[in-house]
């Protein structure tokens, strides 16, 4: 329960930090209801293998979409775990590898076990996913409105030269910067370096991927604000990001 919570307030913060509750409660609304239409069922079919808990095509496509753009599945706390288990593979007994050995202890009572290890880490990523969807949606739509705000007030880029609606970027170019933004300023396992991975094998500890990574999200979402708040077009996104 400390570590769903502390992965669930953690994320909250980095929503907040960025500014992404102050947009319209509509969207809000909206953006929500399309992260769980994109996690939840994602999660029920893998826990239960129903086919009828699979999600729809669009929302497929979005957390498709997400996965191949290194934004969603990449927790923390179920990659560390991951991490440590293998870590427990390379280890040597008498007559067998440690994962020889640790699948035998597993078989024993294992199908209960792995169940509730399975579940454990869907829960884990689904409800960090959950935010990361979150994320990108208000950080797309934060985008799309300042573009379409710079139009019509005839405002020009960092570039000088007037924005236009031919000179608008492409839904999907304004995808793709969404998603970058989230994998800077939301803790994502594949940023974190070699050394802080072989942390875990010292005393030190098992788990400083986590600290390591509020540190640089947080470093990142002050960084990014200010660059955004220099452009005439993203200011006002930079501005909410430091309130």
């Amino acid at each position: 329960p400390f570590t769903h919570a502390r992965n669930f307030f953690s994320s909250m913060f980095t929503t907040i930090h960025r500014g992404n509750i102050l947009i319209p409660p509509i969207k809000v609304a909206e953006f929500l209801n399309r992260s769980r239409k994109a996690v939840q069922p994602q999660l029920l079919y893998r826990m239960t293998g129903n086919p009828k808990f699979r999600n729809m095509p669009e929302d497929q496509g979005l957390y498709r979409f997400l996965l191949e753009e290194g934004v969603t599945n990449q927790n923390i706390v179920a990659r560390e775990l991951e991490g440590i288990f293998s870590d427990i593979a390379q280890v040597r007994t008498a007559n067998m590898t440690a994962d020889q050995f640790f699948n035998k202890i597993l078989n024993t009572g294992t199908n209960r076990f792995k169940r509730l290890y399975d579940v454990a880490q869907d829960l884990y990523t689904a409800e960090d996913d959950f935010f990361r969807v979150y994320n990108f949606l208000a950080e797309a739509h934060k985008l799309d409105t300042a573009f379409n705000t710079a139009i019509k007030r005839g405002i020009k880029g960092a570039d000088g030269k007037v924005m236009t609606q031919a000179r608008k970027p492409s839904d999907l170019q304004i995808m793709k910067e969404a998603a970058k933004v989230v994998r800077e300023t939301v803790p994502n396992y594949a940023y974190v370096s070699d050394f802080v991975k072989s942390v875990r094998r010292s005393p030190l500890g098992s788990f400083a991927a986590f600290p390591a990574e509020i540190y640089r999200t947080g470093v990142n979402t002050t960084v990014r604000a200010l660059k955004e708040i220099k452009d005439p077009i993203r200011k006002q996104i930079g501005y909410n990001s430091l309130i």
